[in-house]
């Protein structure tokens, strides 16, 4: 399910005007949703093996979401085992040749800020940053 450019990190109340649109930064909600759906409408509390993943831009959601996917489910789940996978993700963290910041880490910058997404991240990772 791909609905979100934050990654599903995002967490702002209100909508933010573009051109008289608004445009909602919820995406953690959003995961929250579908986490809530897979367990309770589609069985996934049964579930012993579960696989994240996720191709190009799904690739960072997988790597940003699986410790946090895993220990949500772990309570429906104990027994299971859980695997994340990013599949075919490029986004360098790295300076550009002139040592300037790429635009890679600028638009992550500006996209942790403005989506309110501190909470939506790994702890150990926030702190490693």
């Amino acid at each position: 399910m791909y609905c979100d450019g934050s990654s599903w990190t995002s967490d702002v109340d209100h909508p933010v005007i573009v051109r008289n649109r608004p445009i909602y930064y919820r995406g953690h909600r959003l995961l929250e949703a579908l986490i809530h759906n897979l367990v309770h409408v589609e069985g996934l509390k049964n579930a012993t093996n579960v696989l994240y993943s996720g191709c190009s831009a799904g690739g960072l959601t997988a790597l940003l979401h699986i410790d946090y996917i895993a220990s949500r489910l772990s309570v429906f789940s104990p027994n299971a085992t859980f695997l994340g996978l990013s599949d075919g993700m490029f986004s360098l963290d790295r300076n550009q040749f002139n040592t300037r910041p790429g635009l890679f880490q600028r638009i992550a910058k500006w996209g942790y800020s403005a989506w309110n997404s501190s909470s939506s991240i790994n702890e150990a990772c926030r702190e490693s940053h």
